[in-house]
């Protein structure tokens, strides 16, 4: 309770216009960003998944690494956004990075409306309309929705502190923007300890309906969610991460999930995750949170993954690009684990 009067009093606080003002950091192209190929391989992924590559970039800065979002946008870009407030911009790194990549791989601070300078800053999900151009950003501590117009600029804002029951280091990991319009959100630690479900809002949470509660079943293993996006067959695609002994002490996973327009009357619609892709088996293991679909030219899908480094000397800022196709069984997983073996605990037995 006394948390919370805190946060909401740093809200009421950086509501007064001009009290606070976020300094920029190293903005622009003039922040060196190198990309290289990572070498790196592990076990073959099953049928209907390929490991297209892995990339490394490597920045310097408060506004470099930490991603825990990540957007496809259109013309082969991409945006990822960090826990410490910004943007990231850059051509995803299979493509031809022209002869100035400095000027493709863009740092820029996130803006976010008048008064909230020093309250939102930690974005842990994002969602985009491909239509408009629209996207929106989901903020841990202060449980807050941002919609941006495709330049950036704010344009609506929600903060939702009184209307979930969510600790103030947790938040909206997962925001997915439905085919249909509506709009999925899981918050961290689904499936673990009180919090049991997800929120669907019947359209733009900006505009201020209340959502309805969508049951989580956590497949085993101990895995937290902390990404999703909607497959074009209306399937759920979830990036799940667990803490395990190692360096970097994470493992991966991609889980997908049926997603049914069900009468919300008598039975609304559910997620019940089942592992797809052990992706620290096949890729380097890290602390992957951020996760976006788009169709490759071969009529496929490529999901981008990308990890949040956390600031840390022995973690890194890695693309990984899978292969996937849906016309194969898009249920195939690895043997099953038992609850709480890791990768590394296995390879020890073994």
């Amino acid at each position: 309770m006394i948390r919370r009067l805190l946060l909401l009093s740093l809200v009421t606080v950086g509501l007064a216009p001009g009290t606070f003002v976020r300094t920029p950091v190293l903005q622009g192209i003039d922040v060196p960003i190198t990309l290289s190929v990572v070498k790196e391989s592990g076990a073959e992924p099953p049928p209907g998944w390929t490991l297209e590559g892995v990339w490394e970039f490597k920045g310097r800065g408060l506004l470099f690494g930490g991603y825990s979002a990540l957007l496809a946008l259109e013309d082969e870009k991409m945006q990822a956004f960090s826990d410490r407030g910004g943007r990231f911009s850059f051509i995803q790194p299979d493509r031809d990075q022209g002869s100035a990549p400095l000027a493709t791989r863009i740092l820029a601070d996130q803006p976010v409306p008048n008064g909230f300078e020093m309250v939102l800053f930690d974005i842990e999900s994002a969602a985009r309309d491909p239509k408009t151009g629209q996207y929106w950003l989901g903020f841990e501590s202060t449980h807050a929705f941002v919609r941006y117009t495709p330049d950036g600029k704010s344009k609506g804002w929600r903060v939702i502190n009184e209307e979930v029951d969510w600790s103030s280091n947790s938040g909206a990991e997962a925001m997915v923007r439905l085919a249909d319009g509506r709009f999925l959100i899981i918050p961290e630690r689904i499936g673990h300890g009180d919090v049991t479900s997800a929120l669907l809002y019947p359209g733009d949470p900006i505009d201020g309906a209340a959502p309805i509660e969508v049951p989580y079943t956590a497949p085993p293993g101990d895995f937290s969610v902390t990404d999703a996006a909607q497959l074009p067959d209306g399937r759920i695609a979830l990036l799940l991460r667990r803490v395990v002994w190692g360096l970097p002490p994470f493992e991966a996973r991609i889980a997908l999930s049926d997603w049914s327009d069900l009468d919300t009357k008598t039975e609304g619609p559910s997620l019940a995750p089942e592992i797809a892709l052990d992706l620290s088996a096949v890729a380097p293991p890290e602390n992957y949170e951020g996760l976006a679909i788009r169709e490759s030219r071969e009529g496929t899908l490529d999901l981008w993954v990308i990890s949040d480094d956390n600031r840390g000397v022995t973690q890194r800022t890695l693309m990984v690009k899978l292969g996937f196709d849906p016309e194969l069984s898009l249920k195939t997983a690895p043997p099953p684990e038992s609850e709480g073996e890791s990768q590394t605990d296995k390879k020890a037995r073994d």
